[in-house]
């Protein structure tokens, strides 16, 4: 049950067996179903998760209702509002499943309790934490200097494990155009490689 998230963890840390044993002592599973909400907006994010099936996405919606996503989540992925997790106060995200979803979570008072008594795992989250911040960065500089044609062949290349699992009016939104739009792109790409 516990192979994915240790393995992922590893890519960072070594842990011995009594760090694993203690680790996985503190996560709690959780299943949800497709189109079912993880964490609404205005909810506090306790948990930070591990996704161990399934596929999720983070949106933000502004006043006008429009959605912005901007992060998707699959097996070996992590996803929380950050900032409602870490400052325990309303979530600006809502998280929802793409498909049924299967998790490991870790609540805040766990995870901090972990880095007390263990601090590779704060050498963990930091590593962690710093990758999706450049993530994000990357995301942003992209919005701001690139076509949408080529916001979206980065995203084939840096994401393609995504292309058959999420509808692709979600792709548009993180791409932040419209689907038709996005079909035009995918048939002028189609032509060019027949």
């Amino acid at each position: 049950m516990y192979d994915l998230i240790i393995n992922n963890i590893s890519k960072y840390i070594d842990l011995t067996k009594e760090e694993k044993n203690h680790f996985t002592s503190l996560l709690t599973f959780r299943k949800i179903k497709r189109n079912q909400f993880l964490l609404q907006r205005g909810e506090v994010a306790r948990y930070d998760c591990f996704v161990k099936k399934g596929c999720l996405r983070s949106a933000y919606i502004d006043k006008n209702g429009e959605e912005y996503i901007l992060q998707f989540a699959i097996e070996d992925w992590w996803i929380t509002d950050f900032e409602s997790f870490i400052n325990e106060t309303p979530a600006k995200l809502e998280i929802m499943a793409l498909e049924d979803t299967e998790l490991l979570q870790i609540d805040k008072q766990s995870l901090d309790e972990l880095f007390n008594n263990y601090l590779k795992f704060e050498h963990f989250y930091r590593l962690m934490n710093e990758r999706h911040f450049i993530s994000i960065y990357q995301h942003l500089i992209s919005f701001l200097s690139e076509s949408a044609e080529d916001r979206y062949l980065n995203f084939v290349q840096e994401y393609p494990q995504f292309l058959n699992r999420i509808p692709q009016y979600e792709i548009a939104s993180y791409l932040s155009i419209t689907p038709e739009y996005l079909s035009k792109i995918r048939r002028k790409q189609a032509e060019k490689e027949n």
